[in-house]
């Protein structure tokens, strides 16, 4: 009989882990943990938060000429000033009552996750690249090199509206419910094959052959700023930050074998390699 229960909830993310999870069962029936995984794009709520941005004319002068409306390139470009107001009545109260209904000893979230793919997935008019403090690899060549911290305000911003608030949410406004410990989880990184992203196109379509795809390795450090970003904000908030683990990388990237028939998302074998490691860093923490 399992005596912990562990909830996993997010979005689209989530759904790796979830089809890996009847074959983990069956692979380790004498678990002692009880897991469950959660789709909130599946469970009928809506996604998104309620924001609102300021007028373009509002914005840096030094980032207006790197700005894009959505429904250009289908990014946010630099200086976009989203702010977050609250999360979605709807999916609030899905998460409380899951909470209630389940009690769970531990809660993994994984919300939204692809706040960085919104900057760099597909290949913005004017290239840019950056570099990270303390890293010394070459910037791509025939881009124009931004601030570090100008790239890195831009996703905090994208991800204050998104992963941050549906964060903030789990770790604040359901304590009246949940008291236990609470892991935040990152989305994989960046799927490097700009020819598996054109096979394999999902929302983006006939954008991804308009504009073209980013450099991998641009991606990669995208990716790498928004993952320290939600870090800081789990460390912030006394809670655990799951490093993935090392297996699923090649060269910064997703490994071939964990590729999902989308741009963004893991396969079946990263959802299992995942759960595995989630429960490994659990029970690290609960004996430390």
């Amino acid at each position: 009989m399992p005596h912990k229960k562990i909830l996993c909830i997010g979005h689209s993310h989530v759904g790796a882990l979830r089809r890996a999870l009847p074959d983990w069962q069956k692979e380790n029936p004498e678990s002692e943990v009880s897991f469950e995984v959660v789709n909130l794009s599946r469970a009928g709520t809506k996604m998104d938060s309620e924001t609102r941005s300021t007028d373009q004319a509002q914005r840096p002068s030094n980032a207006r000429k790197y700005y894009m409306s959505p429904d250009g390139a289908g990014h946010f470009g630099f200086g976009a000033d989203i702010q977050p107001i609250s999360l979605d009545a709807h999916m609030a109260q899905e998460v409380r009552s899951l909470l209630l209904e389940r009690r769970p000893d531990e809660l993994i979230v994984l919300g939204r996750g692809n706040e960085h793919v919104v900057l760099s997935l597909l290949q913005h008019p004017i290239r840019f690249d950056f570099a990270i403090p303390g890293e010394t690899s070459p910037l791509c060549p025939e881009s124009e090199e931004l601030p570090y911290r100008l790239i890195k305000a831009q996703i905090k911003k994208l991800a204050e509206c998104r992963a941050l608030l549906f964060w903030d949410f789990c770790n604040v406004a359901c304590r009246d419910i949940f008291d236990g410990p609470i892991y935040m989880l990152p989305p994989p990184p960046p799927i490097p094959s700009e020819g598996h992203i054109l096979a394999h196109p999902g929302k983006i379509g006939q954008k991804a052959a308009t504009f073209g795809i980013s450099p991998s390795r641009l991606r990669a450090k995208i990716w790498r700023v928004y993952t320290q970003i939600l870090k800081e904000a789990a460390e912030a908030s006394g809670q655990t930050f799951i490093k993935l683990p090392s297996t699923i990388f090649e060269n910064g990237c997703l490994a071939p074998q964990f590729w999902g028939q989308d741009p963004t998302h893991g396969n079946d074998n990263y959802g299992k390699v995942i759960l595995d490691h989630v429960l490994f860093e659990t029970h690290q923490k609960a004996v430390a």
